[in-house]
């Protein structure tokens, strides 16, 4: 992908705090690897022409090599190591934006590695580094899809539309609020069947009123408000809910009064 002199934010600073922007190193004419590749995971069998497909792996991870410069005339060497503190040695992945009209939905979480100091005699210009993602993708905005129930759904039906540009599955986070009343705990129930996945289905049972359980299906990782552990309350077969591209019907039954998506698409950048 190209830009060329964009301010950009890295960690929620803007680049302007530091009179700093950004550019790409393949933005000449030509061609540039293509993002999202996928390496294809076979084994060939003896006497066999054609090898089992096991299945394919999204690789590498996008990587873009870039120029940080000045806008001013030089960078002092105090003003390089203020620079430096900012953008490298980060000990987590950073969001990374940049400014620039076609990009604004877009965001990248990354280490900024091997940077470089640029110098044109004995003056300090800016760094070259790489950018180096979390994934093969560019990430979208957030999306939170909200549901409130006047009364228990029962086979309430949702379409979603997943955004994702990565073929493979999206895992939302799911939250749902469950209702204050029950005689019994066996009462509090919740179910939710993808039917574009082949009715794959997550349910939980057992669960307490006026509860409120946030899964992480990305993770396999379930959170009550009462601090309780809920895996055990899943239903068997267990299975985390997800959305595959495009269109996906969703059935949804529980006595639930509230009931939350989100997402965060993976887009394609070049």
């Amino acid at each position: 992908m190209a830009f060329w002199g964009r301010n950009f934010i890295f960690d929620d600073i803007p680049s302007e705090e530091y009179s700093m922007i950004i550019s790409s190193d393949d933005g000449e004419e030509g061609s540039s690897p293509a993002t999202s590749g996928v390496e294809i995971i076979t084994e060939e069998i003896f006497r066999r022409t054609r090898p089992y497909l096991y299945g394919v792996k999204q690789t590498p991870v996008l990587e873009i090599p870039v120029k940080i410069i000045t806008t001013e005339y030089e960078l002092t060497q105090e003003d390089s190591s203020l620079v430096q503190q900012w953008l490298f040695g980060q000990q987590n992945y950073k969001v990374l934006r940049i400014i620039q009209e076609d990009m604004e939905d877009y965001y990248f979480k990354c280490f900024l590695t091997e940077p470089t100091i640029i110098r044109v005699g004995n003056i300090i210009r800016g760094f070259t580094a790489t950018i180096k993602c979390d994934s093969p993708f560019a990430w979208g905005n957030t999306e939170t899809y909200n549901y409130v129930f006047d009364a228990f759904p029962q086979n309430y039906q949702i379409t979603l539309l997943n955004n994702s540009q990565d073929r493979f599955y999206t895992f939302p986070t799911v939250i749902f609020t469950l209702d204050g009343a029950g005689d019994h705990p066996s009462d509090v129930v919740f179910s939710i069947t993808n039917l574009d996945d082949n009715n794959r289905t997550m349910a939980f049972t057992n669960l307490s009123t006026d509860e409120v359980l946030t899964i992480n299906c990305d993770l396999e990782i379930v959170t009550s408000s009462y601090g309780f552990k809920r895996i055990s309350s899943m239903v068997s077969p267990i299975r985390f809910f997800r959305l595959v591209n495009g269109v996906n019907r969703i059935l949804v039954s529980g006595r639930i009064t509230a009931l939350t998506f989100t997402t965060t698409p993976a887009k394609r950048i070049t």
